[in-house]
């Protein structure tokens, strides 16, 4: 009994609900403006970035830089364990200093030679055309012109004493005391002239040896000025060769930053080991900035160089900068090469207008091209417009029914679609 009910008591069943009908969105069409813009995001970044890399490889030994960290041309970024590379270069270093001091030392040697030298040369001259300047030979010509003037007047005296020669006491005469002084005068000339042909000759000889002392004075000048000794000057160049050998290899084993800049990427820690010619670290020059961004092929088919973009900037909210493609990478551009594909930049490049706009390294910057564009044209919304195998269609109210019409379309954009063929304005067109 307590387990009973009656019809009154049994509960009612739920209802059926009645099927919700979705309501259609009728759009008009409208006549208006229709672009077609190419929308991406681009970096600012710089546009000189190197790429640094050991040249071999092994455990890193000391890091002396942070990322984010300011540096200069010539800064070490890191190196690697390199003890005996070290004591090496020190060592070749210490041995060309040992020879360019004797270089040197030889040379302010020479110096002091060839001046020395020079002053002696001067003053052998300058000995020989004084001693020149001396020259007997005027005093042998006058004393051979006196021996024969004495010897005529010999001549005339024997010929005048030979006239009376004959006649007794002659010896007592005059013409035999002529005869006796210009015997005396002759032999006086002849004297004479022995001495000065022996002054000619001691002259002479002091001439020659002048002459030779001067000789071997430009002999050791022409020999100075050939310099230094040749093998202290090899001696030199072999350390140099020795030095740079060893610094070659302690550069292989250190890495500089060849430019100044800030390091962007650093991926690199004591004690670990690299490998040789792979990236470590990234220097990037922060006072020189652009916009960069790698786009696919078919976003790329629709731009070219020098295509006007409008860029927008966080730092600058509210503001819309023009722009331009300044490179593109190959094909598209010149930002490559076919052979080189595997170096070739996959960027897209753009630059700002106004040159005087600061850019931030890091920002991202909302860019817009516009591809096509077609003012007072036919549009409707991408929801009014549906595609099948190829074709275009809207789908309109036609007293009660609804009727499929094929269109043509032209210019499709985000927001709208331009409709070329198949549709009035005004029309209203049911929604997809």
């Amino acid at each position: 009994m307590a387990g009973c009910q009656t019809a009154q008591e049994q509960a009612t069943p739920t209802p059926i609900p009645t099927p919700i009908v979705a309501e259609q969105t009728l759009y008009t069409v409208q006549r208006g403006t229709v672009q077609k813009l190419l929308k991406f995001n681009a970096r600012v970044s710089p546009i000189v970035e190197e790429e640094l890399a050991f040249k071999a490889g092994g455990y890193v030994s000391k890091v002396h830089v942070e990322r984010n960290q300011s540096v200069l041309a010539g800064d070490v970024i890191a190196e690697l364990e390199m003890e005996g590379a070290l004591n090496s270069e020190a060592q070749a270093q210490v041995a060309l200093e040992k020879v360019q001091l004797s270089l040197e030392q030889a040379q302010q040697s020479l110096e002091r030679q060839l001046t020395e030298s020079k002053v002696n040369l001067e003053a052998k001259e300058i000995q020989l055309a004084k001693k020149k300047l001396q020259d007997p030979a005027l005093d042998v010509q006058a004393a051979a012109h006196r021996v024969t003037l004495a010897d005529a007047a010999r001549g005339d005296a024997q010929a005048a004493y030979d006239r009376i020669a004959w006649q007794p006491g002659v010896e007592a005469t005059r013409a035999a005391r002529n005869l006796q002084d210009a015997t005396i005068n002759w032999q006086l000339a002849k004297i004479a002239y022995a001495k000065a042909l022996e002054a000619k000759e001691a002259f002479d000889y002091d001439v020659q040896l002048l002459e030779k002392d001067l000789e071997l004075a430009k002999l050791k000048h022409s020999y100075l000025e050939q310099g230094v000794d040749q093998n202290l000057v090899k001696a030199v160049e072999q350390a140099q060769l020795s030095l740079d050998r060893l610094q070659g290899q302690v550069a292989q084993n250190r890495i500089l930053s060849p430019i100044d800049g800030i390091v962007t990427t650093l991926a690199v820690t004591e004690g670990r080991a690299v490998e040789a010619f792979k990236t470590v670290a990234i220097v990037a020059d922060q006072t020189n900035l652009e916009l960069a961004v790698q786009l696919s092929d078919a976003e790329m088919q629709n731009l070219e160089v020098e295509m006007p973009v409008t860029v927008t900037l966080a730092t600058y909210a509210g503001r819309a900068f023009p722009a331009k493609i300044i490179e593109m990478p190959y094909p598209y551009g010149q930002g490559g090469s076919q052979s080189k594909l595997d170096k070739a930049d996959q960027f897209t490049h753009l630059a700002l207008n106004d040159t005087s706009i600061e850019l931030r390294m890091g920002d991202v910057a909302a860019c817009t091209v516009l591809l096509e564009e077609e003012k007072e044209a036919l549009w409707l919304p991408p929801a009014a417009v549906r595609s099948f195998e190829g074709r275009n269609f809207v789908v309109v109210d036609q007293e009660g029914r609804q009727r499929r019409i094929d269109i043509k379309v032209g210019i499709v954009g985000e927001e709208r679609i331009q409709i070329l063929e198949g549709l009035e304005g005004g029309q209203s067109v049911i929604g997809q």
